[in-house]
């Protein structure tokens, strides 16, 4: 049996994913309406993309001082940057007026 190539190896990863698509196809939530459908077929990602940020240290005190004083008025231990970032990314994606407010925020800072 000779080796597969490159080309033949994805061919066979893309068949896998359509079948696991479409037997699972029944148990996946549907999509939000806002959110856009590409035309070209999107890989599946298998775990989290990574983002980092970068911000000027007095901004970063603040937002520290802010987790803290959160932490406590949710009666948690702590509340990180991730868990802060994750629930902004979520609300900025369904909510058009938090949308408005950061793309005019955008548009004074060019």
């Amino acid at each position: 049996m000779t080796p597969k190539t490159r080309a033949e190896q994805l061919a066979e990863k893309t068949k896998r994913l359509e079948a696991r698509q479409q037997t699972g196809a029944g148990h996946q939530e549907a999509a939000p309406s806002h959110v856009p459908h590409s035309t070209a077929a999107e890989p599946v990602l298998a775990k989290p993309v990574r983002s980092t940020l970068d911000l000027p240290p007095a901004t970063h005190r603040d937002l520290q001082a802010w987790l803290g004083e959160a932490a406590v008025r949710l009666g948690r231990a702590r509340v990180t940057k991730q868990d802060v970032l994750e629930a902004m990314v979520r609300r900025l994606l369904v909510d058009e007026t938090l949308a408005r407010l950061i793309l005019a925020d955008l548009k004074e800072r060019q």
